[in-house]
């Protein structure tokens, strides 16, 4: 070796220190593991244990119409919404009318509503005392319900019709967004070869935006498929309510399991579909496609169209249901007061949903730190499964649950006989947690692809661990992503229905399960103040979604 040689030799290369530690976001990823793979084996066992009457399978006549009914709604719900969220992205997006800019924000306005609220509304404003029927009969002189037609919404058609008002702003949004910013340039490139109205649609935009169509109708469809209230209110059997039908009022927990299962078959199936319309969808993110699209101002009777098909949703949808709900709310309290139990009901809905959604911001702070620091699949496919909590309806969470909190219950007891998780509010808010925690991750991911890459390399070639990456260097600057998934899914725990109805300890109510004592009583107007207290805090994230640009 020559003294040149040696002298190269002794000076010591720069090098990239090896990440040490990373206990506590492991931790969080097997927690994260747990917590999505104890329902499922819980389901399992349940579904293996011999159905009620049956021995084995729970098949019968009046599940096979359920299970129809239940293919119907999805279908017309699909549909409906997606024509709806299709045709406003589309007009909001290619034409300035009058008032676009309003409506642009108040298409999104629909969501506040859930569903069941939606539901208990339709059915109270148009029943034969409702204020539409009324008007009617002013109208052409009618005295009783033979002298004139009116359509019944409680039923199927009237179901799909009144979801898919209150869902299509899933697929309004993403629609709006890429047409707008993705697809410019082509939509752009194709007005200059004589593309126009239907033709520019159906052959570029539609085609463009089917990714982003695929994504909203998935969430559409899984909302669908999660409501009980809403389908029970309007006399709509589905498989959700079939789950909770077998369980309580049959006493048939294998069964519901059974149905539970193929709840779960549908929800794989739905998100297959997705996943196909979404694979080639890397040419709609193209860069030369990137240019913000410039809309064409329509004049005369077509701009006054456009608005008014635009308007029509955001009328029925919102501002009819806001009105009638916020009359009723006074009415109620000017002739009865507030109900004894509506300040209980709603610190109970403030406690369950803060305690869940700071829950939920912690642990997706954790889980998208790790599958950013971590290496292996088991980190970089936790994010995948984020949205599968929440593709599980709230009726087949709990379900799920049930032989899960049975194993823990004795584990606890045999330490501590009053250490029990079933009927408490533990029991609902691992519930929440589970069903919920994809919006964290979703939430943080979000952030911290904000960041670039080279931010960890400079840390790690500084010296730092994971430990440090993670803590000092990453988690400073995911404080916006966590306050939004704890606000998202504050407002999601405080709307939840079936999972609080099915779980809570006896004699407890939150907003959500006393209005739907009240509207299955046929007192909707006593829970007037609850409905609205619900409907405006559901409005805070709307309004954050509608200024999302």
């Amino acid at each position: 070796m020559t003294a040149e040689t040696a002298g190269r030799a002794a000076i010591p290369s720069p090098r990239v220190s090896t990440p040490e530690g990373g206990f506590v976001l492991r931790l969080s990823l097997w927690l994260f593991y747990a917590l999505l793979a104890a329902p499922l084996l819980g389901l399992i066992v349940l579904a293996l244990r011999p159905a009620a009457r049956t021995g084995g399978l729970v098949w019968t006549p009046a599940l096979a119409s359920t299970l129809t009914e239940t293919f119907l709604l999805l279908g017309g719900v699909g549909l409906l919404s997606s024509a709806l969220g299709v045709g406003a992205a589309w007009l909001i997006a290619m034409y300035r009318f009058p008032g676009r800019e309003w409506l642009a924000v108040m298409l999104v306005l629909p969501l506040a509503l859930p569903t069941y609220l939606a539901a208990y509304l339709a059915v109270e404003m148009t029943d034969f005392f409702g204020p539409f029927q009324r008007l009617l009969r002013t109208m052409n002189g009618a005295t009783s319900r033979r002298d004139y037609w009116f359509p019944e919404v409680r039923s199927l058609p009237g179901a799909i019709v009144i979801l898919s008002l209150v869902l299509f702003p899933y697929i309004y949004l993403p629609a709006r967004l890429m047409f707008e910013r993705q697809v410019g340039r082509i939509i752009y490139a194709a007005r200059l070869h004589g593309a126009r109205g239907f033709g520019l649609f159906f052959r570029i935009g539609l085609p463009l935006a089917r990714p982003a169509i695929a994504a909203g109708a998935t969430f559409a469809l899984l909302e669908t498929l999660n409501d009980v209230g809403a389908v029970e209110h309007l006399g709509v059997q589905s498989l959700s309510l079939a789950v909770r039908s077998l369980w309580l009022n049959r006493g048939n927990l294998p069964g519901a399991a059974q149905v539970s299962l193929g709840c779960l078959v549908l929800v794989g199936i739905i998100l297959l579909a997705e996943h196909t319309m979404r694979r080639h969808a890397a040419y709609a993110n193209s860069s030369r496609a990137g240019a913000p699209l410039t809309p064409m101002r329509l004049r005369g009777w077509q701009s006054w169209a456009a608005s008014f098909a635009c308007a029509l949703p955001v009328i029925i949808a919102f501002v009819l249901p806001t009105l009638f709900l916020v009359a009723e709310a006074i009415k109620s309290v000017s002739k009865h007061g507030f109900t004894p139990g509506l300040l209980l009901a709603l610190g109970n809905s403030v406690l369950l949903s803060l305690a869940a959604a700071i829950a939920v911001g912690i642990l997706g702070g954790a889980i998208g730190i790790a599958s950013r620091v971590l290496k292996g699949r088991i980190a970089q496919f936790a994010p995948r499964l984020a949205t599968l909590g929440y593709a599980i309806p709230g009726s087949v969470l709990v379900i799920a649950l049930l032989p899960v909190y049975s194993v823990l219950d004795d584990g606890l007891v045999a330490i501590s006989p009053s250490l029990i998780i079933s009927g408490t509010l533990t029991a609902i808010l691992l519930a929440y947690v589970i069903r919920f925690a994809g919006i964290g991750i979703t939430q943080v991911e979000a952030s911290l692809a904000r960041m670039s890459p080279n931010i960890d390399h400079a840390a790690r070639t500084l010296g730092s661990g994971i430990n440090r990456l993670a803590f000092e260097v990453l988690a400073p600057n995911i404080r916006r992503g966590v306050g939004l998934a704890v606000l998202f899914a504050f407002v999601d725990a405080m709307k939840e229905l079936p999972a609080t109805l099915l779980l809570r300890p006896l004699n407890m109510e939150t907003l959500a399960t006393s209005l739907y004592a009240f509207a299955s009583g046929g007192a909707f107007e006593s829970g007037a103040v609850e409905a609205l207290l619900l409907f405006g805090i559901g409005l805070v994230p709307v309004l954050l979604l509608a200024r999302a640009r």
